[in-house]
């Protein structure tokens, strides 16, 4: 398999068995592969049993794509988050039961710690309510707030803070 090959596969994971099936790049955003794994819709009382299942794609702007046409098919109202960085505005699109992963430790000793995962409960314009679906701490409701970050050594002489 050359690399160009490797570069246009997604790799998709079922459940918790580790099934490693590789795709086409082309097959994955004509949306079969989404309804394979979700189905044709995803309401909030469901969204426990299909948890467990995830795509896994090698670049994020494939992330991107496969992301908003999940939650296209979740049934609720988009909640979208304007973050500013460098420069540059990025938009967070969110709904009410989308299942996401924190990237940093917030508190370890509350479950707050990076790869843990969440449903989400409530959002508002600052602050994400969620119940958390892996570690010890299943099945509790904690509150993410919105976290400035800045990095440690920018080489600037000024502090860049990215809200």
């Amino acid at each position: 398999m050359g690399i160009a090959e490797v570069r246009s596969i997604c790799m998709f994971l079922y459940y918790k068995e580790w099934i490693l099936l590789k795709f086409p790049y082309e097959m994955i955003f004509n949306e079969s592969i989404i309804k394979a794994t979700f189905g044709n819709s995803i309401s909030i009382d469901n969204i426990k049993n299909i948890s467990k299942r995830a795509i896994l794609c090698p670049k994020n702007e494939h992330v991107q794509k496969l992301n908003e046409k999940i939650l296209d098919i979740l049934d609720g109202d988009f909640h979208t988050y304007l973050i500013l960085l460098l420069l540059e505005c990025h938009k967070l699109k969110l709904k009410v039961g989308a299942i996401i992963m924190l990237l940093r430790n917030l508190n370890s000793k509350w479950g707050l710690s990076n790869g843990t995962r969440f449903i989400i409960k409530r959002l508002r314009p600052n602050i994400i309510k969620a119940e958390i679906l892996t570690a010890s701490a299943e099945g509790e409701i904690v509150l993410i707030p919105r976290i400035d970050l800045s990095p440690s050594d920018t080489g600037h002489p000024f502090k860049l803070i990215r809200r």
